[in-house]
């Protein structure tokens, strides 16, 4: 989701060799159209690159295309970039802001573009689809499925790694947001989507 540079929030990104900025048409969502100028960017900010801070706080990316709030206990960075591994907000364990976001458990960021994760072009790695549903966020028509990674890879993630998988559609842009549980980690899936459900707002 070029090799990866959010929602998480969101990117590659714990990937085999890939980037969260790709840009590979699909279908699905409800997409409203870009501005005249082309689509925003979604980039993480206000923080300096690859700061680690401390939640409870307001994230917002630095077009203002959306915001979201992450608990107390979880810390997180964002990545600003203008090269081509673009942005992303990197929760629960950052580590630094690279082209290889190997280990992250959860990311959100913004793609130019109606993309798939399945189809590669949010740079990602996602296993085997076990679940999806279709969901409405701040009025914004959306999906969220669930993945197994069921073989080893190189670079992660690990197998046995459960994946839950946002993605929305709206003012040019699909916005990812991921979370890994991997093996014998405490599940942290219903604050994630606790996050994402009832935090995450749109300007567009």
């Amino acid at each position: 989701m070029p090799r990866l540079a959010f929602l998480s929030v969101v990117v590659g990104l714990m990937t085999a060799c890939s980037t969260p900025f790709a840009n590979v048409p699909t279908s699905g969502g409800r997409t409203n159209p870009p501005p005249a100028s082309g689509p925003r960017t979604s980039y993480p900010s206000p923080t300096p690159p690859g700061a680690t801070l401390d939640c409870p706080a307001t994230i917002r990316n630095s077009s203002g295309a959306y915001r979201f709030d992450c608990p107390a206990g979880w810390t997180y960075a964002n990545c600003e970039s203008n090269d081509t591994h673009g942005a992303f907000t990197w929760l629960i364990n950052p580590n630094g802001c690279s082209s290889e976001q190997n280990g992250a458990r959860m990311m959100v960021w913004g793609v130019p573009g109606q993309v798939s994760a399945e189809g590669g072009g949010a740079g990602m790695y996602v296993g085997t689809r076990k679940t999806s549903k279709s969901l409405v966020v701040d009025g914004i028509q959306g999906t969220r499925r669930t993945y197994l990674v069921s073989k080893a890879l190189p670079l992660g993630p690990a197998k046995g790694t459960i994946q839950v998988v946002y993605a929305f559609v709206t003012g040019g842009e699909t916005h990812f947001a991921i979370y890994n549980r991997y093996p014998k980690e405490p599940d942290l899936t219903a604050a994630f989507d606790k996050m994402i459900t009832t935090t995450l707002h749109f300007s567009a």
